[in-house]
């Protein structure tokens, strides 16, 4: 969705609809993921329970922020924004390393991403500069949700 700001002429509204449909169900893989954890007979090794209900607040946040984003897309003739753009590669950057990291019982990081946020000049309009802001919110609970963990 960054990345259409970044080039709003570009045909890529089947992307934006696919991100939000896989938010959603990475939300609830990871919901029935600890349901079937629950019900496990061994003894518990992954996750507080406080922690799992952080990071499950978290994601659904993240879902929230999404399909906001899709919603608020600017038009195809809207003036690129390139700050958007290295926003985007950070994102994508950051929610690699950071499945990784969750892989291997590691507390994702965010500084990446907290260092590529954006500033009134380099993205004029208020409602994506929001939204960037509710993303990066999104990302740092869930990084604290785990480290809680």
């Amino acid at each position: 969705m960054l990345a259409h700001c970044a080039n709003p002429a570009a045909p890529d509204g089947a992307e934006v609809r696919e991100a939000v449909l896989a938010t959603r169900t990475a939300r609830v893989a990871g919901r029935e993921a600890l349901a079937r954890a629950a019900h496990e007979p061994v003894r518990h090794r992954g996750l507080s329970r406080a922690a799992a209900d952080g990071a499950e607040a978290a994601l659904a946040r993240l879902g929230r922020v999404t399909m906001l984003m899709e919603a608020h897309l600017p038009d195809r003739d809207a003036a690129p924004l390139p700050a958007a753009a290295a926003l985007t590669e950070a994102l994508r950057h950051a929610t690699e390393r950071g499945a990784e990291d969750i892989r291997e019982r590691r507390v994702p990081r965010r500084d990446e991403v907290h260092e590529a946020r954006v500033t009134e000049d380099e993205v004029p309009d208020a409602v994506v500069r929001n939204r960037v802001r509710m993303l990066g919110e999104a990302l740092g609970d869930l990084s604290d949700a785990l480290e809680e963990g």
